[in-house]
């Protein structure tokens, strides 16, 4: 049945509301999908906050006979990749004023997003830059194949269509069962 017009304000924000948590949702698992993908931890650090995520977690992995803290200055081999499998994050739910972050909670957060600045030792490659792992890996670093890939998904319309995804999978109390006029 159709709702009195007086609705159509809180309707509205409501639909904002419940688009913007899909929203933060639906970019949480797609940077865990593009982003490198070595033992997972960078890319399962992708977190939803109504502050600011810091890069202050430590990881500890053990590759082969080496235990290693990621992204320390203790360094250690490059991890052979396991499997891709990102994970649906929590959303979290914000007025209209108040801003959603989107952020990866790893210390090297710099280093996997390629900030030129982000450096990281590995044995065997002195202290490198992401993208110079890409030079010497024996298997695709990232979706995208490129450790440019968060400017890609960024800076490219990649992001704005999972917003748009966010948006159409909420409208669907905006739509009408009425017949078009145009036929």
């Amino acid at each position: 049945m159709a709702r009195d017009i007086s609705f159509l304000t809180k309707d509205l924000e409501d639909h904002i509301l419940k688009a913007k948590k899909s929203a933060a949702a639906e970019i949480a698992y797609k940077l865990q999908f593009f982003a490198p993908w070595w033992t997972g931890s960078s890319a399962k650090s992708w977190k939803i906050s109504t502050t600011p995520v810091q890069p202050t977690k430590v990881v500890t992995k053990r590759v082969g006979k080496f235990r290693i803290e990621l992204g320390s200055k203790v360094g250690g081999p490059v991890p052979k990749p396991t499997a891709r499998i990102p994970v649906k994050k929590k959303s979290v739910f914000t007025s209209l004023k108040q801003p959603v972050y989107i952020g990866n909670e790893i210390n090297y957060a710099g280093f996997t997003i390629n900030n030129k600045n982000a450096k990281i030792p590995v044995n065997g490659l002195g202290i490198i830059a992401y993208e110079d792992v890409g030079r010497t890996a024996k298997s695709p670093l990232t979706f995208t194949y490129t450790p440019q890939w968060y400017r890609i998904y960024t800076k490219n319309k990649v992001i704005l269509s999972d917003i748009n995804i966010a948006f159409i999978g909420t409208s669907k109390r905006f739509t009408s069962n009425m017949p078009s006029v145009y036929g």
